[in-house]
C-alpha cells in the first residue's frame, strides 16, 4: 500500500483570516477541578490544520467518563464575517458555537434557549498556558460560572 503524505496531498498553509487562531495549534495537557466530581481531572487537547488549511481540527478529553471526548471544526463563517466551531462528543452532541479572538482572549459562545455556553480562553504572554473560564445557563437564566480549567503547551 502506498503512503501518502497529507501535507503534500494538500500543500496551502492556513487560510490567512484563520492564521489568528494558530496560537492554538499543539498539544497541550488540561488540568481541572470540577465542583460535582472528587478529586482533579486530567486530559488533553490537540489542536492541528485540516489538510488544505481551511479548518482548525481539535480533539479533546479527560481521565474521568463523566467528561465526553470531543471533536471540534474550527472554520471562517463566510455568512456572518466570523469564526464558528462544529463541536461533536462521544455523547452524540452536536453544537455550533461562535468565536472571537480579542488580543490574547478566545472567546467562545452558544446562545440557545435550552442551554447556553461560554468559554473564555486567556493566553500567557508566552502563549504556553491558557486559563480557560466556563460558564453555563439552563433556559432564560443569567450565564454562572461552570468551571475553570489550566492548559498547558506540551
Amino acid at each position: 500500500m502506498t503512503e501518502i503524505n497529507m501535507n503534500q496531498a494538500y500543500p496551502t498553509g492556513p487560510d490567512p483570516r484563520l492564521k489568528p487562531l494558530e496560537i492554538l495549534v499543539g498539544t497541550w495537557e488540561v488540568k481541572a477541578n470540577h465542583p460535582e466530581v472528587p478529586g482533579p481531572l486530567h486530559g488533553w487537547a490537540t489542536y492541528e490544520w485540516f489538510p488544505g488549511g481551511k479548518f482548525l481540527l481539535a480533539r479533546t478529553g479527560m481521565n474521568n467518563p463523566d467528561f465526553p471526548a470531543g471533536l471540534m471544526l474550527i472554520g471562517y463563517d463566510e455568512a456572518t464575517g466570523g469564526y464558528i466551531q462544529h463541536y461533536f462528543d462521544s455523547r452524540g452532541l452536536m453544537r455550533d458555537y461562535h468565536l472571537t479572538l480579542h488580543d490574547k482572549t478566545l472567546t467562545f459562545w452558544r446562545n440557545d434557549p435550552e442551554f447556553s455556553q461560554r468559554f473564555t480562553y486567556t493566553f500567557s504572554d508566552d502563549g504556553n498556558t491558557i486559563n480557560l473560564h466556563l460558564e453555563k445557563a439552563r433556559g432564560n437564566a443569567p450565564l454562572e460560572h461552570d468551571f475553570d480549567q489550566i492548559y498547558e503547551r506540551v
